[in-house]
């Protein structure tokens, strides 16, 4: 019986140390995750307390990042047409170079006797008009039936001048950028001498520029007056 007794209290020790084993074994998992932040993506998506300082810092933009707003550009007077002042000539034939006038206009009376040119030659409508030097000129033989040429160059007031061109439009006149400005023109015959007629008017700024001319052909005449004025 002794020997019996011993044979099962050794078997109850043996069996208290497996147990004892296998019980330290299962709380090791607990530990190990207890250690540490995390690295895992998941952490550092969720923004949580678990995803550590250096990701917070990551999240957060510092002062640099935000930018300042940019100017927006602003038109200048340069290139604003309504700036863009002409200079009226102070003479016909200041109007072209002396070779044109030569060829072209020194052998016609320049506002002869008899023709009163104030305020009477075309240019724009009088709203259209403001105070200022103008020019007119008249090369006409008092002897011809038709032959003229006349020219006004007067200030103008820019928005006004550039809706009266919009409306020639709708009058037959064809109207194209040209240099800075604009150029509306019509050319049609004369049905009782059969002749060539011309209306030329253009505006750049605060500047226009009118050219009639019956039976009296010219060549480039409008750019040499440009030249001159702007």
């Amino acid at each position: 019986m002794r020997g019996k007794a011993y044979l099962g209290v050794a078997a109850l020790a043996a069996t208290l140390i497996l147990t004892g084993c296998t019980g330290t074994a299962t709380t090791s998992p607990a530990v190990s995750s207890a250690a540490g932040p995390s690295t895992s993506p998941g952490d550092g998506a969720s923004g949580g307390p678990s995803s550590g300082g250096a990701a917070s810092a990551t999240a957060t933009p510092g002062p640099s990042a935000t930018a300042k707003p940019t100017a927006k550009p602003t038109a200048t007077a340069e290139a604003d047409p309504h700036h863009d002042h002409g200079t009226v000539p102070t003479s016909c034939k200041a109007t072209m170079s002396a070779a044109t006038y030569a060829k072209t206009f020194a052998s016609t009376p320049l506002n002869p006797a008899g023709y009163d040119l104030k305020g009477k030659l075309g240019l724009l409508p009088a709203s259209a008009q403001t105070s200022g030097r103008r020019l007119e000129c008249l090369w006409r033989d008092p002897r011809a039936d038709i032959t003229n040429l006349d020219m006004v160059i007067a200030p103008v007031d820019p928005v006004k001048a550039v809706a009266f061109l919009t409306g020639l439009k709708s009058k037959g006149f064809t109207c194209v950028p040209l240099g800075e400005g604009t150029r509306c023109q019509s050319v049609t015959t004369d049905s009782q001498y059969g002749v060539e007629i011309g209306s030329t008017y253009y505006v750049r700024g605060s500047t226009g520029v009118y050219i009639s001319q019956a039976n009296f052909p010219t060549n480039g005449l409008l750019n040499e007056v440009i030249a001159r004025v702007w």
